[in-house]
């Protein structure tokens, strides 16, 4: 299993409603970089709590005042993954 293309992530960090657009599939070698504070760290909660099939470690990264719960799609090669309260993922079935 490998990320293709993060699609959407709401209520998450920085990420308050975030759309992927245009093409921003992953490559064999993707680099991600930013200024501090720009949702890095995030994005690695996101993919340790897909890993590890445990929504509740996204819980402490709530966007502050939010009132939306976490929302992550995510096109993985083998099939969609996606986070509603709990992990969705060809693995997880």
């Amino acid at each position: 299993m490998a990320i293709a293309q993060f699609k959407y992530i709401e209520s998450i960090g920085r990420f308050r409603k975030a759309a992927s657009q245009g093409d921003v599939t992953l490559k064999k070698f993707t680099l991600i970089f930013g200024e501090n504070g720009r949702g890095k760290s995030t994005i690695c909660a996101i993919l340790r709590s897909l890993q590890r099939q445990s929504p509740a470690l996204l819980e402490g990264r709530k966007t502050l005042g939010a009132t939306a719960s976490p929302k992550v799609s995510i096109a993985l090669t083998n099939g969609p993954a996606a986070i509603k309260g709990a992990w969705s993922s060809p693995d997880s079935q």
